[in-house]
């Protein structure tokens, strides 16, 4: 080879260097311009928010100002992408703070951006990144949540009030209340739920709202705080216009009465329904949501609108025939000889509206022979089945009981 070939790729390469580093100095002038610019940023960011589609219910984004909607639509599309820095155009501290509060309650896929702290980045006073370490598997273990959703949903029935009853059952019965890791972040996301089968309240209700998302069901997040006893996590959900309380955490058998079991999860056949599609008057009366001043961990950007559900006809008790508004013995005994002599069903449950009526019944029921005695007359007599002896299981502060016979 010549010196002249040699000199020539010399030069090539020189140039080439040349170019390169002109690129890369132009691209840091232009990020300092526009990071120190917000404006700058916000012209470029937002030729692209028209192509960000959300999915899901959105419920507390529908609620937030037109500059806290954009922030929140850029967090999204930065966790599709798992992006550990997400730019968003410039938002003011308040509003930044609200649409990080509303896509976590609105998206329990992005499971790290619950379990993580998520920082914000700011210039000129006004936020213009949000920041949280990613796991690097999150793509990984979003596909494995899915495929389990689809899984589970391909048998879900079509109706959807019955869909809403098998998604609740589904967690219940594959899911195990961790009380010994009450205080793991991990405990609150889907992933742990689905996968491990473990969870603490913010993970049954985060999985509750996913699966009702993919299902096609109108479905929100409540959190706040069960008075006298911390925070507490639950859903709503809209049916046919009106709005209905789920609280899937207090179905399982570990929370049977409500309280707590030592010992841990209950037989599957103790799931509770007492708060499942009910109204504000059967599951607000002791507890606080964290839109309101008096919820201890309540900040400013809690202050979201909840929907009032006012509706009771829809409880499974009451569509079971089950629930009764007042005590009227005619009614309940009428119903337990129905259910036991013509439907051949040996556990009957009865709910009451109030704690009256509930303390009503229990008397007339146990405390003297006569009510039991004649029915089990009755059943002998008109269908020929005979009861011996009966198990009963009370919650006065459910107002139900459960009359098992043999």
């Amino acid at each position: 080879m010549s010196s002249y070939d040699n000199n020539s790729d010399k030069n090539g390469l020189l140039v080439g260097l040349i170019i390169i580093l002109l690129c890369v100095a132009g691209f840091a002038w232009w990020y300092m311009k526009n990071m120190d610019d917000p404006a700058a940023n916000d012209a470029e960011l937002l030729k692209e928010e028209g192509d960000i589609e959300l999915s899901g219910t959105c419920y507390f984004y529908e609620q937030l100002s037109d500059e806290a909607k954009q922030a929140y639509k850029f967090i999204y599309r930065g966790c599709m992408a798992f992006e550990e820095e997400i730019r968003i155009p410039s938002t003011s501290s308040d509003e930044c703070n609200k649409a990080i509060y509303a896509l976590r309650a609105d998206h329990p896929e992005f499971f790290w951006i619950r379990s993580n702290t998520v920082s914000i980045t700011y210039i000129n006073d006004v936020a213009v990144s949000v920041s949280c370490t990613v796991p690097s598997d999150a793509g990984k273990k979003m596909k494995r949540i899915e495929s389990i959703a689809d899984e589970i949903l391909k048998d879900a029935p079509k109706n959807e009030y019955d869909k809403i009853k098998y998604i609740y059952e589904y967690i219940i019965n594959s899911t195990d209340y961790d009380l010994k890791g009450i205080d793991d972040p991990e405990n609150q996301n889907i992933y742990r739920t689905l996968v491990d089968h473990l969870a603490v309240c913010g993970g049954y209700a985060n999985t509750f709202l996913y699966l009702c998302d993919k299902a096609g069901i109108y479905c929100g997040y409540a959190s706040g705080e069960v008075k006298g006893r911390g925070p507490h996590a639950w859903n709503f959900v809209k049916l046919a216009g009106k709005y209905y309380w789920v609280d899937v955490t207090w179905g399982d058998p570990v929370f049977e009465g409500s309280i707590y079991s030592e010992e841990g999860n209950g037989p599957r056949d103790n799931m509770s329904y007492d708060y499942f599609m009910v109204d504000d008057k059967e599951i607000l009366s002791d507890r606080i949501l964290s839109n309101s001043p008096s919820y201890s961990a309540y900040q400013p950007y809690m202050d979201f609108t909840y929907p009032k559900c006012t509706d009771a006809s829809r409880n499974y008790y009451a569509s079971n025939g089950c629930y009764f508004k007042g005590y009227n013995r005619l009614a309940v005994y009428d119903y337990i000889l129905t259910q036991v002599g013509a439907f051949g069903n040996m556990k009957v449950t009865l709910k009451f509206d109030t704690t009256e009526a509930y303390r009503e019944a229990k008397s007339d029921i146990f405390d003297t022979d006569e009510f039991l005695s004649e029915l089990a007359n009755d059943l002998y007599d008109s269908y020929d089945v005979n009861i011996s002896q009966q198990m009963v299981r009370m919650s006065e502060d459910a107002r139900r009981m459960v009359i098992e016979f043999s």
